[in-house]
């Protein structure tokens, strides 16, 4: 058992100015330092930071990215994609990330690529995961479904799966029936939309729109997350309401495409929850919450068009996300929920309260991200800068696989 003391608590729901938290893997105690009178633990002083729950990345890719620069793990194949996970899991600690959604698969096509992620996100570096295997015709359909229904069956409150889809364009009806009779009403994850191209493809092969499509094929299950989602009618919109789907968003990615925006506000007017991810661009997702404030304010003209208080709605869509799936509870500095806490540095310009918190954490903090140390269920992943897990494995090993 260890108590966190002289630390701000911010977690997007309630601020404490100078406050303690008790905590082994989940919170016990939380309160204000008049009330604290442990000496019999363990005790981390905070004087000067910001403590505040780990972040979600909403939806991300693993593999591609790191993949770029690595072609030597590439023909490691499965354990080329461990070393790949590696990497990007060390770099959502020092982000300040302790839980991932990925979707991944195609780059490794090989039966085992979601076990070897979770031994790399989950086992070694004790983040959590949930990830799913991105099934196209580019591969073998088989294999697909086989590798995304063996890693659904074993869940934990760190670990479990989606059913992973590529997109519409890769996916024939004859497919989606087949994925449909086995996943067992699993919830889905897949690129919706991303580029007009994708629903020109799905109205000119089956005069439907992409969300129509699924749902006449009984796939949009209760829970699942459809990303991206640029080009979206209302009656598409309507459908993903009446069937409780989530929608990614991820503004970054969007830019760095020369892709157009999302339609955020026509998600609120059907009541959609967003959560928000990097899309495997980089493990930086407080990138991402900045720039969805910019983008949308931009999108619609309008600087009060997306407020600082949508953004927070968006980031805890992320924690309800996560805990529906995981069926845990993260997300907030109170008793009972898990201990996936960050600690960020603060260094007083100007004195903190309720009133005006929020904006510091988007305008400063967030602004140069770099949290100093990392708790995920209790347990330091990183403390003061320094993540606790020997990089140099990194190196290493893959080239003792090799040869």
């Amino acid at each position: 058992m260890k108590a966190i003391i002289n630390a701000k608590i911010y977690d997007f729901n309630n601020f404490i100015e100078n406050g303690y938290v008790i905590f082994d893997d989940k919170i016990i105690e939380v309160g204000n330092m008049t009330n604290f009178n442990r000496d019999d633990i363990e005790i981390i002083d905070c004087k000067n930071s910001i403590v505040m729950p780990g972040l979600v990345n909403g939806h991300t890719h693993i593999l591609p990215e790191i993949s770029k620069e690595l072609s030597i793990w590439n023909e490691l194949k499965n354990k080329g994609c461990y070393y790949n996970g590696l990497m990007f899991g060390i770099e959502c600690i020092k982000n300040g990330v302790t839980t991932i959604i990925d979707h991944s698969g195609e780059e490794c096509n090989s039966l085992g690529t979601l076990n070897e992620l979770k031994k790399a996100i989950c086992d070694s570096l004790s983040l959590r995961g949930i990830f799913s295997f991105s099934t196209s015709e580019d591969l073998n359909i088989d294999n697909c479904i086989k590798e995304n229904i063996d890693f659904l069956a074993n869940s934990s409150e760190n670990c479990t799966g989606l059913f992973g889809l590529n997109s519409s364009m890769n996916l024939s009806d004859e497919t989606l029936k087949k994925i449909e009779s086995y996943k067992n009403h699993a919830p889905i994850h897949i690129h919706i939309a991303e580029t007009i191209d994708d629903v020109a493809d799905c109205m000119s092969k089956y005069e439907k729109r992409i969300i129509e499509r699924l749902n006449d094929l009984d796939l949009l299950t209760d829970n699942s997350l459809l990303a991206h989602c640029v080009y979206v009618s209302d009656r598409e919109a309507q459908l993903l309401n009446e069937k409780n789907i989530y929608v990614a968003v991820t503004p970054t990615s969007n830019m760095n495409k020369g892709l157009a925006s999302f339609n955020y506000s026509m998600f609120e007017k059907y009541n959609i929850p967003c959560i928000i991810g990097t899309d495997g661009l980089s493990a930086n997702i407080t990138r991402d919450f900045s720039n969805l404030v910019y983008t949308m304010r931009s999108k619609y003209n309008n600087s009060d068009s997306f407020t600082l208080n949508d953004l927070v709605k968006v980031i805890k869509n992320n924690y309800e996300y996560a805990n529906k799936i995981l069926n845990i509870k993260i997300g907030k500095i109170e008793k009972n929920y898990k201990s996936d806490l960050i600690i960020i540095p603060y260094k007083e310009i100007v004195p903190l309260d309720e009133e005006n918190i929020l904006n510091y954490i988007f305008y400063e903090v967030f602004d140069s991200f770099s949290p100093k140390d990392v708790i995920c269920d209790g347990k330091f992943l990183m403390k003061d800068y320094k993540v606790l897990y020997e990089n140099e494995k990194l190196y290493e090993e893959p080239l003792k696989v090799r040869s």
